[in-house]
């Protein structure tokens, strides 16, 4: 104890030992120092610049800092003070804080430093003028004081101007700059030919009067928007002060000549200038070329044969003469003046630009000169005069443009020439004169004015399209005086709200497709004994213009004359709703038996609903010649607009939407149900009688087309055959126009075509399968030649590690080679030999495509070990290759369009864009107006579209299964049909091979669960485009147990399985990627011989033989040995009850599978397989076993 308490002693003696050393230390160095001046400071000095101010006014705030000797900024530690005086006695200090001055100081001046100071402000104001100095210094303080001067301006005492004076021609490079500015030119000068003047920005340059700046050099003003450079008066003192000490002045008009360009060799150049009160404005005499760019005068600019652009210019008028040739934009006038715009043989191509004037004319063109007016405000407030005179075999194009005259518009004369398009005319005299061999040409123009709107007259030509003219007082058109030869031509244009329409006086005309209404008198008069053509118009009323000849023609009054029939009982111009017919795609079109119940064999939703077989379909099939089955006729009925049943909408509510348009159905809205088992050509036959029946009556012209998928190849079959002269507008939904790969899989191993989605599966793949073995159509999809050609060849062979892309012509091959039909390939070929290159320009067409999801784009054959129970086989094996899509049609195939405008849709899938909301209203806007909202899941920009993705793929014997965050499943569910839960996830399977392409952002959960034991492969690729970007792998993953389940857990790149060898739910095994178990499995397994799964054993080198096939037609013998021929149909039928056998056992199978892999053993003999049944060896092995035992056991 005694021990312990020294040892505690100890302690507490060290312990206080410490303070007392951490209290003298702070005492001496944080105490201390919190109330002394920093030791480091030496000195303090004025922050701020020197300053003048004004008599009696506050200065800005002067600031005064305390620093070491580096000249650093340094806190005081205490309070201090800081004294300020100055030599003027009237001076007065303020304090300041950190934005403005405060409180006055009494004398003498002293201002309180607050501790950790480092900086001080303080204002100064006084009421002497002159340079005053302010003195400064640190209170108790040995530091230097400091000093700074104040100047202070008194009102008397202004700073006198400054100024250069020019007197002298510039006979070399020079540059005028700011800070010599302002410069005055006392007296004319001339930039000699070899000389360039260069003003910088924000320079002045004044003019005394009646002075000259004669540029035979070059001038280079260059201003910028906030420093431009002035070209003004001298007595304009609002710039650069009182130059000429005359006292405040503003200057006047014609103060000083002008600047005038005569270079023939050099090219000027002004930026961002202003010129004010010159007599002449500027001139371009003959120069090589002046371009202005940023000018505001207030005075004429004149190009004399001379060559220039000008760009944002406000003046008082524009001058061309002899040849100029003007490039404009952006010019602004305004002045009551005469002619604010003159050509004289010059040309000017003018746009974005207004020119307003209140005097007698505005724009003056003639002597074979040319003018562009485009995007162009004309206004004239005087009450007499023209806005544009063009005369003397001159042009003038008005594009875009408005005019607005309280007089007359437009005088087109002595064989000159009007462009008229996309404009308007409002007047209140006359609209547009044209005569004496003028011509003139309006396209969607519009002319309003109170007296005649346009006359037409002394031998001239004209076109008038796609406008409207109305509310003349007089006449809309006036047409008189012209010879035989004049053509006068009045199309697809509105007249209306005049007193006579038309009046045509000795001259011939001809107005067809207009809209000829409410006219007051007459729509169409004629004094003359010559027929006019007027045929096919509306005269506002579907019986006609009123007339004698005409009972009761309730339109418009014509006079004697006037050709009228056949007129139009509709009006031409507004965009009518055509008809529509919708055409679904494959399998969209309600079949029916025409024997036996006569019931529903497609879809039969309700037929699948209670059974678990589709078998039923099978009736489906066609004969070997692709030509239905007589002894089980089929009907189409109506397309499928939705299956009530199964809450599925197909073309449902797009004909709703339709309906809610205005559109009728049968009346103007129509359906296209096919037998969609066929060939194009015959389906587009049957589209040719449809569209033919609906335009019949001749209320209609043309019809629109809204197709689905393969719809869209009947209708481009169509127009390939009949044309386009029957069709406003077509518009594609998904169409292949190419193909597509996923028909290659629906023949060779099956697919629900999109059917899978549904709750209940409506077709299986091996119904699929059996069923377009020789539909047309089905061969129709598959990827064409073109196809090919641009995409490379979507099958690959690598059984042979060559990777051998097949052409068409062994892609062919190989499937006839297979057992498809080679007698539907000419269908497909003579389909897409005519529709794949199929130019559809000169009609409307839009081309929705789907895109963001992962689509089968090719298929790779490859070999590999199969480990089933104990047995390692080398099969077939498969690589499903996604690309862009819309999951069932490939990027590549549905743009190949051309005249097509094409919408790329993401997120909506093949089947689903017939329904997507935003779709139907693009459907619904094109057939109003032609237009398509773009947002952000339906743009014109292809870059938008790009899958970015995962895809796990697993290869026998086990099966795949995809949950999403919420539970939802994509997988092969428990009745063996893959269930689609998840949105977005691709999922696809040949054989035993099941392949899921998962769209990166959301989170997934991969599950593999044994179909048998043996063990599976497991791939997963990493997606962006087209690119495979990186790849893990485990090959031979043991399945020990029927209830092996394995989980994939990825992210961040890293992968790994957990495996559950025996489902209890503990993970008995982790295999990290590359894990490799072919050895191990070597190990307990037999080697089977490879027979290879692929049927025809079809070898490379077999790609390259002739690409005619010659199908071989085989006898078969009979029992007595005798061969026996059969014909076409004989096979069909051999082949449709061969399949259906091996479809039933197929279903079967999995019921005995483990009794017959427990129960024989098979046996290979040459090329032959003898079931070999081990029961009866055994048990009579058994049997003896036991009759020893028993011998035994009787000695014993």
């Amino acid at each position: 104890m005694k021990k312990l308490k020294n040892s505690s002693f100890s302690f507490y003696k060290k312990f206080l030992s410490i303070m007392f050393f951490c209290a003298v230390f702070t005492n001496g160095f944080f105490i201390t120092r919190a109330f002394a001046f920093n030791e480091d400071i030496t000195q303090i000095n004025f922050v701020t610049l020197p300053q003048e101010i004004m008599l009696d006014t506050f200065s800005s705030i002067i600031t005064i800092q305390a620093q070491n000797t580096n000249g650093e900024s340094l806190a005081l530690g205490e309070t201090g003070h800081l004294v300020l005086s100055s030599t003027s006695s009237t001076g007065v200090f303020y304090n300041a804080n950190s934005d403005s001055c405060t409180d006055e100081l009494t004398n003498p001046f002293k201002l309180t430093i607050n501790s950790n100071w480092s900086k001080k402000g303080f204002c100064y104001k006084d009421i002497t003028s002159g340079t005053h100095t302010i003195t400064a210094y640190i209170y108790e303080k040995d530091w230097t004081p400091i000093t700074q001067d104040i100047v202070i301006i008194g009102e008397e005492e202004s700073t006198p101007n400054i100024f250069t004076e020019i007197t002298e021609d510039i006979i070399e490079d020079m540059t005028w700059t700011k800070e010599n500015s302002p410069y005055v030119v006392s007296s004319s000068i001339n930039i000699q030919k070899n000389a360039t003047l260069n003003i910088e920005a924000g320079v002045i340059v004044k003019f005394d009067t009646d002075t000259y700046l004669i540029v035979d050099g070059a001038l280079n003003a260059l201003g910028t928007e906030e420093f431009p450079v002035v070209f003004t008066s001298i007595n304009d003192d609002t710039v650069g002060g009182d130059t000429n000490d005359d006292g405040e002045s503003v200057g006047s008009e014609n103060d000083w000549g002008s600047i005038l360009f005569k270079s023939i060799d050099k090219e000027s150049r002004l930026e961002n200038s202003i010129s004010r009160y010159s007599f002449g404005g500027i001139t371009s005499y003959y120069s090589a070329g002046l371009e202005i760019l940023g000018l505001d005068i207030d005075n004429e600019i004149l190009y004399f044969g001379s060559v220039g652009i000008l760009e944002n210019i406000k003046s008082t008028g524009l001058y061309l003469y002899d040849g100029s040739e003007l490039i404009v934009k952006n010019l602004k006038i305004e002045k009551e003046n005469k002619y604010l715009i003159l050509l004289e043989q010059s040309k000017l191509d003018l746009s974005d630009s207004s020119i307003n004037g209140n005097n007698t004319d505005l724009v003056s063109v003639y002597n074979k000169s040319e003018a562009i007016f485009d995007n162009v405000s004309l206004s004239n407030m005087y009450e007499k005069g023209m806005v544009f005179y063009v005369y003397q075999e001159s042009d003038l194009s008005l594009n875009n443009s408005d005019i607005l005259s309280n007089y007359s518009g437009l005088d087109i004369s002595k064989g000159s020439y009007l462009n008229f398009k996309n404009s308007v005319l409002y007047c209140d005299n006359d609209g547009i004169y044209v005569y004496n061999n003028s011509v003139l040409d309006m396209d969607n123009g519009e002319v309003s004015c109170l007296h005649d709107g346009i006359l037409i007259y002394g031998n001239t030509n004209a076109n008038i399209k796609n406008s409207k003219i109305s509310d003349s007082l007089d006449v809309g058109i006036l047409v008189f005086s012209n010879d035989s030869n004049s053509d006068i031509n009045i199309l697809k244009s509105e007249i209306f709200n005049n007193e006579y329409g038309f009046v045509v006086f000795n001259s011939g005309i001809k107005v067809n497709d207009n809209y000829i209404h409410d006219n007051f008198s007459y729509g169409a008069f004629t004094n003359t004994i010559l027929d006019l053509d007027f045929t096919s118009n509306f005269w506002g009323d579907k019986s006609g213009p009123a007339h004698s000849s005409n009972v009761p023609g309730l339109g418009d009054s014509i006079s004697d004359h006037i050709l009228y029939d056949p007129f139009l009982k509709y009006n031409p111009l507004e965009k009518r709703k055509d008809p529509v017919i919708l055409i679904p795609g494959i399998t969209g079109t309600y079949l029916y038996k025409d024997y036996d119940d006569y019931d529903e064999i497609w879809p039969n939703a309700g037929s699948v609903i209670f059974s678990i077989r589709d078998s039923f379909l099978k009736d489906l099939s066609l004969d070997y010649n692709g030509e239905q089955n007589l002894n089980k006729p089929i009907i189409n009925g109506d397309i499928i607009r939705s299956i009530e049943s199964l809450g599925v909408h197909v073309f449902d509510l797009l004909i709703e939407d339709l309906i809610n348009q205005g559109y009728v159905e049968n009346e103007n809205l129509f359906v296209f149900p096919y037998d969609w088992r066929f060939s194009t050509f015959e389906s587009s036959d049957l589209l040719k009688d449809k569209i033919d029946n609906i335009l019949l009556n001749g209320e209609y012209e043309k019809v629109d087309i809204v197709a689905h998928s393969m719809g869209g190849l009947i209708s481009k079959e169509y127009i390939s055959k009949y044309g386009k002269d029957k069709i406003d507008q077509l518009i594609f939904l998904g169409t292949p126009q190419l193909g597509a790969p996923k028909a290659f899989k629906a023949l060779e191993y099956g697919d629900s075509m999109g059917f899978e989605k549904f709750e209940v599966p409506l077709l299986r793949p091996k119904t699929a399968k059996f069923i377009s073995q020789n539909m047309p159509s089905v061969y129709e999809l598959l990827p064409s030649r073109k196809y090919i050609d641009k995409d490379e060849g979507y099958i690959i062979d690598n059984r042979d590690k060559e990777f051998i892309r097949l052409d068409y012509d062994q892609t062919k091959n190989l499937m006839i080679e297979d057992g498809r039909n080679p007698l539907m390939y000419p269908f497909a070929e003579d389909l897409h030999s005519t529709i794949d290159d199929l130019d559809l320009s000169g009609m409307e067409t839009y081309n929705f495509v789907g895109c963001g999801f992962g689509t089968i784009g090719g298929i790779e054959f490859t070999k590999k070990l199969s480990w089933k129970k104990l047995f390692l086989e080398e099969k077939d094996d498969y690589n499903i290759i996604y690309t862009d899509g819309d999951e069932t049609v490939p990027l590549v195939s549905a743009i190949n369009t051309i005249g097509s405008k094409i919408y790329f849709t993401k997120g909506f899938s093949h089947g689903s864009l017939p329904t997507s909301p935003e779709i139907r209203e693009g459907i619904l806007s094109l057939l109003k107006d032609g237009n398509v909202e773009m947002n952000e899941n339906i743009t014109e920009d292809v870059t938008s579209c790009k899958i970015l993705g995962k895809i796990p793929s697993v290869h026998s014997p086990a099966s795949l299964h995809i949950y999403d965050e919420d539970g939802n499943h994509t997988g092969v569910n428990e009745d063996g049909d893959v269930e689609y839960g998840i949105e977005g996830v691709s999922f696809d399977m040949i054989d035993d091979v099941s392949y899921a392409f998962l769209p990166d952002g959301e989170d997934y959960k991969v599950i593999i669960k044994a179909e048998d034991t043996g063990g599976y492969d497991l791939r997963v690729e990493e997606q962006d485009g087209d690119t495979i970007t990186d790849t893990k792998s485990w090959s031979m993953v043991p399945l020990k147990t029927l209830e092996s389940t394995s989980e994939l857990i990825f992210g961040d790149g890293e992968y790994s399985l957990l495996v559950d060898d025996n489902g209890d739910g503990e993970i008995d095994n982790t295999y990290e990627e590359s894990f490799d178990g072919t050895e191990e499995a070597k190990k307990i397994t037999t080697i089977k011989k490879s027979t290879g799964s692929y049927s025809g054993n079809y070898l490379v080198n077999n790609y390259k033989t002739s690409n005619i096939y010659t199908p071989e037609v085989k006898n078969l013998v009979n029992q007595s040995g005798k061969m026996e021929d059969i014909n076409e149909d004989q096979i069909y039928l051999e082949n449709e009850k061969t399949e259906e056998i091996e479809d039933m056992s197929n279903e079967n199978e999995e019921e005995y599978r483990d009794v017959i892999d427990e129960d024989k053993l098979l046996a290979s003999v040459g090329d032959t397989k003898t079931s070999i049944n081990l029961l009866w060896p055994a048990l009579v092995l058994f049997g003896f076993l036991l009759i020893l035992l028993a011998k035994m056991f009787i000695k014993l």
